[in-house]
């Protein structure tokens, strides 16, 4: 089993959680129900194939607590609770959509453990017609021992927002799960980047699943630098007509990390398009694996769909395994994927070294590139200015602006 507590998890442990929250009977019926799905479920798979495994040593959790949250928006038309306040002002809303439209706790073992022991929750709402010009920014630091975060998006229809979730822990925390449940209904647009800078202390499964209506769009662009093991699981279902989502990663693993990353698009419905495009720098005896999937359905005709994985390594002992994965069940339909992985091209470094250039700068210069097709995307400053900061925390390489 990857994760165990010592004081075991059981009935009395889920309902006192509960009980401490004041939450109504609704919400400790579905933390039952999901502690019985999280004991009837098999353990997730970390094996890929022939020698590609990303399991590690079982973990032990001594107590769960509360995460410190910041969440800044200007606009006062924009709803942001915590679940404790939205159980008063939107308890409808919550019933209706947490752990319900999105993620199923009867499909997976530890979206069930995480309903199940809860800690913190967060509900965004850009009502109807909504144009929220002013970023909305999240962040979350952990800093006990283990801690089960959630977060649940609602856009509304014609609604548009820019969503920045910035995910940070202490030598403290060991352990910590997070959700994220995003709703975009007809005709929304939702800008998300997510930042991942976890304690190198830290272990981290995180579940992020979007259902996208007709015509929504859903750009999601995320940073993964951070943990010492990282297993993500991102699936958009693109159920609506029109509905559009890109997905835009980069993945930096060094030290002894280990990352199990998991991205996924599910075509339901005609005209939707997809775009997966994941960056991979891979150093030191770091291990990382990027497992990526395109389903188009039967009812999906004149859909498009690309997917790219680019891996970097870094260091003779750094190991990287892409996945791509296609699975079409109608043939109107215009889908590709790639993957390429490479070393530091030694013609490059030759060249610029002749230019003048010491090996090292060369070296740096080289990497640098290979960031920068990730970094290109991101046109908001202070974002870039963020992950910016965080590659260059963690890297030997100059900074990277």
């Amino acid at each position: 089993m990857f994760l165990s507590f010592t004081s075991g998890i059981n009935e009395p442990i889920v309902e006192d959680i509960s009980r401490k929250n004041n939450e109504p009977e609704w919400m400790l019926k579905k933390r039952l129900d999901a502690l019985s799905y999280y004991k009837m479920l098999e353990e997730p798979k970390f094996k890929y194939g022939i020698g590609i495994t990303a399991k590690q040593n079982p973990m032990v959790v001594n107590s769960i607590s509360k995460s410190k949250k910041n969440v800044h928006s200007k606009n006062k038309n924009v709803i942001i609770e915590d679940f404790s306040t939205a159980l008063k002002n939107n308890e409808a809303l919550l019933k209706e959509n947490f752990m319900s439209k999105c993620l199923n706790p009867s499909e997976d073992k530890y979206v069930a453990l995480h309903n199940a022991l809860l800690s913190n929750g967060t509900l965004i709402v850009i009502p109807k017609g909504v144009n929220e010009n002013e970023t909305i920014t999240i962040n979350l630091y952990n800093s006990q021992e283990s801690e089960f975060n959630s977060i649940l998006i609602i856009a509304e229809k014609d609604s548009k927002a820019t969503i920045v979730l910035q995910k940070l822990s202490n030598e403290n925390n060991l352990f910590t799960s997070d959700t994220l449940e995003i709703i975009a209904k007809e005709s929304s647009t939702l800008n998300i980047i997510q930042i991942q800078d976890l304690n190198i202390k830290t272990s981290n499964l995180s579940n992020i699943k979007a259902v996208l209506d007709n015509n929504a769009t859903l750009n999601f662009i995320d940073a993964g630098l951070g943990s010492k093991f990282l297993k993500s699981k991102n699936t958009t279902i693109l159920r609506g007509t029109g509905s559009e989502y890109n997905n835009y990663s980069l993945n930096f693993s060094s030290l002894n990390q280990c990352y199990d990353l998991n991205s996924s698009a599910i075509h339901k419905s005609p005209s939707t398009k997809s775009k997966i495009i994941s960056t991979n720098i891979v150093d030191d005896n770091s291990k990382l694996i990027f497992n990526g999937l395109i389903k188009i359905e039967k009812d999906a005709a004149n859909s498009q769909a690309y997917q790219k994985e680019e891996n970097l390594l870094l260091n003779p002992n750094a190991e990287v395994c892409p996945i791509p994965n296609l699975e079409i069940d109608n043939y109107d339909v215009k889908c590709s994927h790639a993957a390429t992985t490479t070393n530091i091209d030694e013609e490059k470094i030759f060249y610029l070294m002749s230019r003048g250039l010491s090996e090292e700068q060369a070296i740096k210069s080289v990497t640098k590139g290979f960031f920068n097709k990730f970094l290109d995307i991101i046109k908001e400053r202070p974002i870039l200015e963020i992950i910016n900061n965080a590659i260059y925390k963690k890297s030997k390489y100059e900074y990277l602006s």
